[in-house]
């Protein structure tokens, strides 16, 4: 609805009229927080304010719409065409949470047309949420082909639950020049094997044959079959040319066959020619071992773990990563020992992260001792943010100090945004105000849709 006035002054006592409750709520997306003073003294003289909960959601809805209005005045004034656009990116999404029109309105102030098409990807997908005809005439409003192509099929992905037909006629209209079509009628056959594996195999067909995406299909359609027929899995298998994927169908059979015996699927891979494919053949089928031997029985993970140390192979670390992933969530100091034998940087850090994020929600303190024995700052940084997202939650001032020795300056900013929203969590008011003190004009457009986006997840809560 277009707001009738932007002049508050009829809305206050000296008024000699009662307004309509939707005069006032035309405008609450326009109020100014000073504003919002005298608004909260007078709420209980507007028979739609009385109640409590209705006035915390006119406050919420006053600083949400207020919050975006400054970080769209402050993009205006964003001379890099890049940050300009990325910033709108931001304001884009959450608007069209609430309001397609005016995050279609947001869109056309890009400066270039590649970052409009991605903004109106992301107000499709909001928008197929609700209603499928407006999602697809927005994606037909996209200029790129690669980009709409996209943004169908993210229409395909959320309506394909509920509506498989429907999923198909749009599948259908993605042209076939790029991998969303076969990446959708994929998608289709994984939600289709689970109620008919027929219909799935003839699906299946419409994917490029030969192509990765018809082999994943085959995959998925074996994966359903084993459920209930292993022989006829293993013939649909048997039948799968590319090698890699006949492995990672018959990994599939193995994990649901009561004997899980791998065999086939290790003679399989070791016929593949390619050294780094037949590797990672051979990784897939070590790590679904390990997994199936951690959940029947924990202690085994000991001796597999020695027998991995023992070996001389490429990917003894990847293996090794793969057991602290397994011990993690009822061992946390095996897993700490097991991360210390790891040779290979790479796959060392990765563990270590990983113990990082499992530690943080019992022991903080350990957490942060742990991310300090992690040597690369990206590593490092993304672990000591996982830390600053707990510690937000009830200890900010630490959060802060924390933050502030995170070396990477991309995922600082993160961490200080997570800071952001904790503390807008507690007093919106009060930390707008501190925002306005951020000199760096991007970031404080970060941080006021950080705001914004408190103030839009309590409105739908109270719906």
């Amino acid at each position: 609805m277009t707001p009738v006035s932007t002049n508050l002054e009829p809305l206050f006592p000296n008024s000699p009229h009662d307004l309509p409750a939707e005069v006032v709520t035309s405008v609450l997306d326009y109020v100014e927080d000073a504003d919002l003073a005298r608004l909260i003294r007078v709420c209980t003289a507007w028979k739609f304010f009385i109640q409590s909960d209705e006035e915390n959601r006119y406050i919420n809805r006053i600083m949400r719409g207020s919050c975006i209005k400054a970080a769209l005045y402050e993009a205006s004034y964003i001379h890099d065409f890049s940050l300009h656009d990325e910033a709108l990116k931001r304001i884009a999404a959450l608007q069209a949470q609430y309001n397609i029109r005016a995050a279609l309105a947001t869109s056309d102030l890009t400066r270039f047309q590649q970052e409009k098409d991605e903004i109106l990807i992301e107000i499709v997908k909001v928008a197929a949420l609700h209603r499928t005809s407006p999602a697809l005439a927005i994606a037909q409003m996209i200029n790129g082909p690669y980009q709409r192509d996209c943004a169908l099929f993210n229409i395909v992905e959320t309506v394909i639950q509920d509506d498989l037909p429907a999923a198909k006629d749009i599948a259908s209209t993605i042209g076939p020049q790029f991998v969303w079509k076969n990446r959708a009628f994929l998608e289709i056959v994984k939600t289709e094997a689970r109620k008919n594996v027929a219909a799935a195999k003839t699906t299946s067909q419409t994917i490029d044959a030969g192509s990765i995406h018809w082999n994943d299909a085959q995959v998925e359609i074996v994966k359903a079959e084993a459920q209930k027929d292993i022989p006829q899995a293993l013939k649909t298998a048997e039948m799968i040319e590319n090698l890699n994927s006949r492995v990672a169908a018959l990994i599939e059979i193995a994990k649901v066959d009561p004997r899980h015996d791998f065999t086939l699927a290790n003679d399989t891979a070791q016929r593949i020619e390619n050294g780094i494919e037949k590797i990672n053949a051979l990784i897939l089928i070590n790590q679904t071992v390990f997994t199936l031997v951690a959940q029947t029985n924990p202690q085994q993970v000991k001796t597999l773990k020695a027998v991995v140390q023992a070996m001389d192979d490429q990917f003894k670390s990847l293996l090794l990563a793969k057991i602290v992933e397994i011990q993690l969530p009822y061992d946390i100091p095996a897993a700490k020992d097991t991360a210390r034998t790891i040779d290979y940087p790479f796959q060392k850090e990765r563990a270590l992260l990983m113990i990082v994020k499992e530690e943080v929600k019992t022991d903080i303190p350990g957490a942060k001792k742990t991310a300090g024995t992690i040597e690369k700052i990206p590593v490092q940084s993304k672990a000591l943010l996982e830390i600053v997202k707990k510690e937000a939650q009830t200890n900010i001032p630490e959060a802060k100090k924390t933050a502030e020795t995170i070396g990477d300056p991309t995922f600082k900013n993160r961490a200080l945004l997570k800071i952001i929203g904790a503390e807008a969590q507690r007093d919106m008011f009060a930390t707008k105000a501190q925002v306005q003190t951020i000199t760096d004009p991007v970031f404080r457009i970060h941080a006021l849709v950080e705001i914004a986006k408190i103030a839009q997840s309590r409105l739908v809560l109270k719906k």
